[in-house]
Parts: structure tokens; sequence; C-alpha cells
């Protein structure tokens, strides 16, 4: 396979050609090339470059077959087993073609030599380690069989051993003459069969040379060859088989500030080092350049340099020819000073403080296709005039398009939602690329990317909030079940580390650019830009009002009135404001925490909708999970999930994160959180959280007088399910973090004992003897339920209450319940946050919004509509539709309308009943209390007869009556 790649290789190239101008070396593996030293070598007119990433034990390399402008990964070498972490320690000769030796220091600062084979990606070592005691080494070949390792240790002494025979044996340590410490290894070059080295004078900034005719066993006195009054530092010695060159870094001042530039120059020699040329500058930027490697290779003498032209504090690695290639010397941007974050709709300034050893005549910045100018006159921002600091206020940010994250900021509670189904421990900010363009009068251009995050003006905050203070650090959910035997578990729980879903729908791409937040408001404009953005949510899965009844979202004002009529169409907005986005399991199981679960092809339509209308629904966030099994389309997979349980997740951290309690509470079917007293944030009230099960999981019971419900709201109506219940509160259990014992769950069989109540290890926790809690109030703990854990009142101090005040994360379970393939399963969470007088007060308050949130479900959420929209939102007429299918067996559905009969919207008692030809009553299938709006029940006759049949519908005065036939 090799072969085949360096065959293509060979085909593809175009023949080396000359490098004009500096060219940066950028890799995929990493942003900044900023390696010690790296290597390039040229094999058949292409590229190859070889460095070592951070800490790693292999060398890497990529080719490139256009004079290094890009670069691509070819293969990496096997492990090396290096000592140290910088790239000084390794060095690498090209043999012939593609044959190289690697040296390198490996532990305990010793030298081992390795043959390595490009073609094949294979090595061997080349004789024996032998101990240098430095780990920092340059490598010169001098023959087939003769090597000198120059080392420089950790004291800056430097010194060099020898060896004839391929690294079998190699000399004592040998010195070089009349040198003191130096900050590198000294480089050595061979030509005409003599070693030339050269050494930095710090003291007096010069540069001597000196020589051995012996292969290194004797040296000449060094010889001065080159001073200067202004500092040298870092010089290697080069030769190309003809001139012999010396390559150092000058610092030279500028005039700015007392700062100093470092550029490359070079001293030649065509007499063997007699007599020499005068300096020569390879780089003439006017921030840094540094020297990383010279090689000669091919009749070219390869230059990787280290410069800061990119971005004044990164460097990266650039490519030239030491005598051909230019140096454009772009300006230098030395600061830009921008705000990291910026409120949506706010004006902001940014300032550059550019210079260049001309002239800077264009400073400017390109932002979403347009292009800011930024001046030095004093009037921008800028500081003073012809001061090089350039300034500009650019204009307000405004989101016009649904984005990957949101924080819905509806009411009191600030709730950041993400595409991947992560609720809070993100971004609620929107990031933007900005492009810094500074050019000189010769026309070299500084191009510099930077990012400014911009978010809401409502807070700054990647968590939820509320009165502007952390409530929750992370959320989301876990799901488990089987699948035909085996057990799976996935979850969004970030702060455990558990993110198995990604953004978008079953097989999708998960950076698909339409994988967003939908949102849209009851304030929108009715047809305008959020309601035909939901189009794309409906692609995706999202429910609308069908007002022309043809299935197809087609948000069309007919009439042309610029108000909503109730035969068109309009986006599904519960409250005030519906956010919709949709996610999947398609994480691979390499890449979860709980490694041995594949994705199952499990889609989640959800659906947050909040409302702020100054009411007691001001502190509660509603979330629709839209649950359906899809497959992958695996003949092997099963036609449903089996045994299913679905679990809120938190890590609530009210306030302080390290004192929080937490219980249960069965009579409300939630879990919730709460602070041991006064916290460090919100003082001495903090409120307590609720995680509410509002609309539970459907669970068949095949009890004909069980009822099950989906609430969909005024607009949608429900939908309900004879012979079905919806599951309540199940379990509710929690885990502490730091605990050895209520830890995270490492996998999905401890996932699924928290879920149905269980400790970790799958045994009850027992009220009576947990040393987690106590029980209190003279209640007998044999009689307390251990699978909901803590259900005990903290206010009154009575039943099973936690002990501590830690870190604490909790699973709200409900289930369990059956997932069958293409049949979505609703599942309504809320979020409660209650704000009392003091910590057990705020319990109460919590309560009380809970049970006010269940009565909202039990109404269909008849008050969630605008009191100004509600005329236009709920029906005005009353209506009994014929059942369908009709005639039918076992099952047909009923649907009806509640019309509204006053200003106030008066729910009215409701009866629908069936009756026999006869008159006889034979089943009741409603009888309550319903609010204004659109209703559906399913009628299981599997128990009557056939034959003809009659329902009718009361409400109030209205009174319908229609037939309908069983046929069996």
């Amino acid at each position: 396979m090799k072969k085949i790649i360096f065959l293509l290789l060979l085909f593809y190239s175009t023949g080396f050609g000359q490098i004009d101008n500096l060219t940066k070396i950028s890799i995929e593996q990493k942003s900044a090339t900023d390696f010690e030293r790296s290597h390039i070598f040229e094999v058949s007119d292409t590229l190859f470059y070889f460095y070592r990433m951070p800490s790693s034990q292999v060398i890497s390399i990529d080719f490139s077959i256009d004079n290094g402008a890009t670069w691509t990964l070819l293969q990496k070498t096997g492990s090396l087993g290096l000592i140290s972490s910088g790239e000084l320690s390794i060095d690498i000769v090209h043999v012939d073609q593609g044959n190289f030796i690697i040296g390198y220091s490996t532990f305990p600062n010793t030298l081992k030599l390795l043959s390595y084979n490009l073609y094949t990606n294979t090595f061997e070592q080349t004789g024996n380690t032998h101990a240098v005691g430095g780990s920092q080494l340059e490598l010169l070949r001098i023959d087939e069989s003769s090597f000198i390792a120059s080392i420089k240790n950790s004291q800056d002494d430097v010194y060099y051993f020898i060896s004839a025979d391929m690294g079998e044996t190699w000399s004592d340590k040998m010195y070089f003459p009349e040198i003191e410490k130096q900050t590198n290894p000294l480089s050595l070059t061979y030509f005409n069969e003599t070693i030339y080295s050269v050494f930095i004078d710090q003291n007096e900034n010069s540069i001597y040379l000196f020589l051995s005719e012996d292969n290194g066993e004797t040296w000449y006195s060094p010889v001065e060859i080159y001073s200067s009054t202004e500092k040298i530092q870092t010089a290697s010695i080069y030769s190309d088989n003809s001139k012999i060159y010396v390559v150092f870094e000058q610092l030279h001042p500028v005039n700015f500030s007392e700062y100093f530039q470092s550029d490359i120059h070079y001293i030649l020699s065509e007499d063997q080092g007699i007599t020499w040329s005068e300096s020569f500058r390879y780089t003439k930027f006017i921030g840094n350049d540094n020297i990383s490697n010279l090689i000669y290779l091919n009749g070219k003498l390869f230059v990787l340099s280290l410069s800061n032209r990119s971005q004044f504090d990164i460097y990266d690695t650039y490519l030239g020819l030491l005598t051909t290639t230019e140096d454009p010397a772009p300006p230098l941007v030395y600061w830009i000073s921008s705000p990291s974050s910026v409120k949506f709709g706010k004006e902001y300034s940014i300032r550059v403080f550019a210079v260049d050893d001309s002239e800077v005549t264009k400073v400017e910045l390109e932002l979403d296709g347009k292009v800011y100018q930024l001046y030095d006159d004093g009037n921008h921002g800028d500081s003073l005039a012809g001061d090089n600091i350039y300034g500009a206020f650019l204009e307000s940010f405004e989101p016009t398009e649904p984005l990957p994250s949101v924080g819905v900021d509806i009411n009191k509670i600030f709730f950041p939602i993400k595409n991947d189904g992560t609720i809070a421990n993100l971004p609620s900010s929107v990031i933007k690329k900005l492009k810094l363009i500074v050019e000189d009068d010769n026309a070299n251009q500084s191009a510099i990317d930077f990012n400014i995050s911009f978010s809401p003006s409502y807070n700054n905050s990647n968590y939820a909030l509320y009165d502007n203070k952390v409530i929750i650090f992370s959320s989301g959910f876990w799901l488990s079940g089987y699948a035909g035997s085996n057990l799976w578990a996935n979850a969004v729980a970030s702060s455990s580390l558990i993110e198995d879903y990604l953004p978008g729908n079953v097989g999708s791409t998960a950076d698909d650019p339409d994988n967003l937040v939908y949102s849209v408001r009851a304030s929108d404009t009715p047809f305008g830009t959020e309601w035909q953005n939901w189009r794309k949510a409906v692609e995706q899965g999202a429910y609308f009002y069908d007002g022309d009844g043809d299935g197809i979202y087609d948000p069309v004002d007919k009439n042309s009135n610029g108000v909503w009529d109730p035969n068109e169409d309009k986006p599904d907005i519960l409250y005030n404001a519906s956010f919709f986005t949709v996610y999947n399991d398609g994480r691979p199981a390499g890449q979860r925490r709980w490694s041995t679960v594949n994705p199952l092809g499990i889609e989640i339509r959800q659906t947050v909708f909040a409302s702020n209308q100054n009411t007691i629904l001001d502190d509660v966030i509603f979330i629709r999970y839209s649950i359906l099994y899809k497959g992958l389309n695996n003949p092997s997979e099963p036609d449903s999930l089996t045994d299913v349980i679905f679990s809120i997740w938190a890590d609530v951290d009210n306030g302080d994160h390290s004192d929080d309690k937490f219980g249960s509470d069965t009579l409300l079917n939630a879990g919730f959180i709460y602070n041991k007293g006064t916290d460090d944030l919100f003082g001495s009230n903090p409120p307590a959280i609720y995680k509410v099960i509002t609309q539970g999981p459907l669970v068949k019971t095949d009890n004909p007088d069980d009822v099950g419900y989906n609430r969909m709201g005024p607009a949608l109506g429900e939908i309900s399910y004879q012979g079905y219940k919806n599951s309540g509160l199940t379990a509710f259990t929690g885990h502490i973090g730091g605990d050895s014992y209520l830890r995270d769950p490492s996998n999905t069989r401890e996932a699924r004992n928290y879920m149905k109540g269980l400790m970790i290890d799958g045994n009850e926790m027992n009220p009576c003897t947990s040393p987690y809690g106590e029980v209190h109030g003279n209640v007998n703990c044999e009689t307390v339920n251990p699978l909901f854990w803590f259900s005990g009142d903290p206010v009154t101090n009575t039943g099973w209450i936690f002990k501590f005040a830690e870190d604490v994360r909790t699973e709200a379970s409900t289930g369990e319940f059956t997932l069958v393939k293409n049949e979505p399963m609703d599942i309504i969470v809320a979020y409660v946050v209650g704000r009392g007088i003091d910590h057990l007060n705020s319990i109460d308050r919590a309560r009380e919004i809970t049970r006010y949130v269940h009565e909202e479900y039990e109404r269909n959420f008849s008050t969630l509509v605008n009191v100004e929209d509600k005329q236009e939102e709920l029906p005005t007429q009353f209506h009994l539709s014929q059942n369908y299918p009709n005639p039918f067996n076992p099952a047909t559905k009923i649907k009806y309308t509640i019309g509204v009969v006053d200003e106030n919207f008066r729910p009215l008692q409701t009866q629908l009943i069936v009756y026999d030809i006869l008159g006889r009553k034979v089943k009741t299938l409603v009888n309550e209390v319903k609010a204004p709006g659109t209703y559906e029940i399913t009628l299981d006759a599997s128990q009557l007869a056939s034959g003809v049949y009659l329902y009718r519908l009361s409400a109030g005065n209205f009174i319908q009556t229609k037939k309908m036939i069983i046929l069996k």
C-alpha cells in the first residue's frame, strides 16, 4: 500500500520549483507549527516534512507536491521511546532516496541511532545505545559509517562523541577548543574532508570558526569571522559542496519602543573559510524570525524559520531557500485590543497596534462580508493621532437566523440549550470570526483571524440562571432499555462526560448547517421570517397547526389581511415562545463513556416552551421530548425497544455548588434540590428547584377504563388513549461529586440501577440504615419506599431526609414503557424554581408552582395563550366530528371541539358517552372539566358486539349525537 502511495506521489509531482517568498507550513494536526526544530527533505521532487507533536513518541511525516503551499499527512513512525518533550532531542540525516538516519536522546540521556525507510515506514536500530549525558543533539554524517554527535547538556556544556562504525562504538566525551557555555549544541558541517563548526561569543557579539582535518580528533584554534555592535544569537554552519554558509540571528532595534526584532542573517565563504562575505539579510520582518533548521539537499539549502508574522504571540514555521527566497516583510501587528464578548445590539470598538519598517497604509477589518476601516487620527477610539494605534467603532450585531445554541430568556429563568440536547454548561453566545488586514506601502500584508463572542443582552452565562445567579450547571436526560435481550443506556449529561447524542435527525450529518435551534415567539409577525424558518423545523419533526388540513406546513396569509386566521398554518407556539431542535444517538461507541453501547437509531425532537405573563408560570420552563425509535435499517434490529426508562438528569448548582441537598416529592411526581441554609450567592433565601414529570410516557394497562393523554396545547388539542396510562415518577435517585460510592455510573448497568431507584451496585438503599439519610417525625422507616430517595418533607422535618450538603446530581425517572419503531412517545417535563423568604419556604413556593403546573397540564395548557390572542387561538364553536375509521374494528378515534363561551374562556363540564341503539349507556369516554380547545380520544370496542352505536357530546348547553358502526 505504501508503494502505491509513493508511486502516486511520483506521478502527480510536477517537479520542485523555486520558493519565491517565505511560505508558511500549515498542517492539520496542529494549528501552529511552533516546533523548535523540524526537518524538511526533498525526495523525487516531493517535499517531506518531519516533525514531532508535543510529547509524542512518534515522528509525523507530511508531504507537499506544490513547493510547500499545502501539506498532507502521509504517515507516522512507530514509537521511538523519546525521553525529552522538546524537538531538539531529535536530529535526522538524509542518506539517499527514502533512507534516513534518526538520532535521538532516550532514557537516561543516551543516544540511539535508527535506520528509517520512508517507503516502508520501518526502522531498525543501528549500532548500540550510548550514554551522552545530555538531551539536545546535532548529528553530522561524515561518510557511510562515521558520525559525530554534538551534545548540549542541562548545564549548557557542549561536547561531542565520534563513531566510525555506524554507532557500534563511540568515543569518550570530547571537547571543542576554547569554548565556554552555549545555548545550543554546536552546529557542524563536512566539506572537502574537513569538519567546520562555529560558536558565538555573547560578550563580544562575535562568531568564531574552527575546523578539524582529522574527523574531529583535533581542532585548529577558533578564528573570528564576523562581529557586530548588535546582539548575535544562534549560529549554524552549512555547506553546499562549493561554499560554506554561516547562518545566525541578529537583533535590530525598532523605532517604536525598546523592542528588538530578530532577523536571520548569513555570511558565506568561497575559499574554504579563509575569507568571508559581508552579512546578507535573509529575513526583514519587523517582528521575530528565528532559525529552526537548515538542510542541504539536491543542491539547495532549505531554511526552516520560526516567525510570529502571522500573530504576534504565536510562532509558525516558514520554508524558504537561503539565497533565493524573498521576504515580503509584512507589517507587524503588535497587539489587538478587542472585547472577548459583546452583548447583542451593542456598539463596540477595536484597536490595533501595527507598525512597519516603512509605512502602514491600510488597516481594515472584515466581518460578515463588510469591511471596516481603522484610523490613527485620535477620533475613532484609537488613542493619539499618529501613534501607530488604529481604531474603529463597529456597529452592533444581532443574530438573524436560527443558531446551534441559544439562551432561552423568556421569563425569570435563563435557560441555555444546544442542538445536541445539552442544557446549560454551554456557550449561549454566537462566535464570529473577524479578519484583520494590515498593509504597507509596498503592498505587503499581514492577515490575522480572531474571534469575538456575541451574547444575549440578558446575560453572558453558560449556565441556567435565576435572578441572574447560577441554578443549573448542566442538565439533560438518561434513557435506558432493552434491544432484544441486550441492555443499553445513553444520555446527555455533559458534566458527567456522557454526551451520546449528535445534532440532527437519524442518518444526517452532525455538521449539517440546518441542525439548529429554531425559535418562534407569540410576538413574531404572522407569516414573517420566524414562521418561515419553522419550515426547517417541521422538516425535522416539529409540530405545527395545520389550518387548511392538507398535512403540509405552508404559512401563507391566504386572505392578505396581515393577521393569522384559523384556516391558515402556523408554528407550534406554546406559551410566549417555542424552541425546537432535533438530535440522535449517533455518537459511535468508541467515543462514549459507556463505550459498549452502539447507536440504535433513536431520535429526539425537543421543544422548549415558556411564559412571561407575570404569572406563577414565569418561574417554569417546559420541555417536550418526542422520542422516536427509527432504527438503522439493520435486519437484526428489533421492531421495538422494551422496558424503557426516561430520567430527567440534572447537575443543579443552587448558587454555591457544594451546599445542596435533594429529595423526592411523590405526590407531585417530582424530585427537588434545595439549599442547606444561607447561600454565598443567593443569601438567606436561596431557591428550590423542582424537576417535574408533567406528562409521563404512555404505558399500556389493558384496562379499558384507563385513559392516557398526549396534550399539545389548545391549538393542536389532545389525543387520548383508552387502555393506557401516563406513567408518573417511578424512581428518584442521586449521586454526589467526589463520593466513592454514590458516584457517576461508569457503565450501562450502573446507570440502569440508578434509574430503577437502586444504588449503583443494584441493591436498594435502606431508609433505616443508610448513612446518607435519616427518617424523622415518628415515621416508621420500614414503611418508606426505598425507590424514592429522601421522600420526606424538609419543611416539617418529617420522613426520610438527606443528611448532608453536597455537590449533587439527580435522576427523576419514569417508565417502564415501549418504543415501537416509528411511533413517537411524547414526554413533558418541567423545571420549576421557587424562591421564598428562606431556604425551606422556597420548597413550599416551588410546590405551589408545581401544583399549578399539573393543573395547567390537565387543562391542556389553556392559559398559556396570551389574553389578547385567545380569541384568535381558541375555537369559537363547538363541534363533534364523525369517528374515524367508520365502520371499525376494534378501535376508532373521535375528535371534538369545546368552544369559547365567555370572555373568561371558562372551562366546561364535558361528557362523551357511548350508547347502544336502544339508548343504554355502554361506555363513558370523557367525564371531566375541559377548557376550550380541540381534543381526540380513542375508543377501544374490543369488548363490544357488532352493531350500530351512538356517541353523544355534551358541554354546557351544547349537545350533539352521531352514529358509528362496529363491524366484526
